[in-house]
């Protein structure tokens, strides 16, 4: 008589020895359930940001009639031309901000209750967004976070860059006005404000933590010396 040979995968099975990371009879593999987690959660996560845009959009920004005030347009276009913005950016009265939203054609949100200084310096702020392209490279900085959602860095490092990207603007706003007090006044009336952090806007308001930061920095800040200037303006 013979011994009867089981099937290899039947051996393996019963002797409890089945290989990692390959699939049981009805499921699968354990790279392939955390391919599909993280694949799912970055779904998700893109798909919620994705959502937040165009509910803003069609709540604060389609459909809102353009300011008419012509001291305000005109303070507009003069800001427009100390930045070196010759892109067409769409001014509008909103509850929401003071908030840049949009890429290429892009939508400056400006609240009411600011005085005709404090507007230009808003315009200076958003502007520079703008002028950088700082609403792609928070559209960048949104997919980096949609693949690394599971680290708890990468969390943080977004937080830290679009907290810096407001930063960059500040010290540009204060190489064109040289006024400190006033702009940290501006940027006090504008704490705890009711905004929206989407990957294709840059909002001038935030919270306590972030304002404290930002006039800290603001008060300790210098004119850079003329190889600062050339460098800041070749970037």
């Amino acid at each position: 008589w013979t011994i009867p040979v089981l099937p290899k995968s039947t051996m393996v099975e019963k002797n409890g020895l089945q290989a990692a990371g390959q699939p049981g009879k009805n499921g699968l593999s354990l790279p392939a359930v955390l391919f599909w987690i993280w694949f799912g959660g970055g779904a998700l996560l893109f798909l919620y940001f994705s959502a937040g845009c165009m509910h803003f959009y069609h709540k604060h920004v389609s459909g809102i009639p353009e300011y008419e005030e012509e001291d305000i347009r005109r303070a507009f276009e003069d800001a427009k031309r100390t930045v070196g913005v010759p892109r067409s950016v769409t001014l509008v009265c909103s509850g929401k901000g003071p908030l840049l939203f949009g890429l290429f054609r892009a939508t400056l949100l400006l609240p009411k209750g600011y005085s005709s200084k404090e507007i230009t310096q808003i315009f200076f702020h958003e502007l520079s967004h703008h002028r950088h392209r700082d609403n792609l490279l928070s559209l960048f900085g949104v997919v980096f976070l949609c693949l690394f959602w599971y680290h708890p860095l990468a969390w943080v490092c977004f937080h830290l860059f679009k907290s810096d990207l407001e930063l960059a603007c500040d010290e540009r706003v204060m190489q064109i006005t040289q006024d400190k007090q006033d702009y940290a006044a501006v940027l006090l009336k504008a704490v705890g404000g009711d905004r929206f952090r989407g990957p294709l806007t840059t909002a001038m308001n935030g919270g306590n933590r972030e304002i404290k930061r930002r006039i800290r920095f603001i008060a300790t800040f210098k004119k850079p010396g003329l190889w600062g200037s050339l460098v800041a303006a070749l970037l």
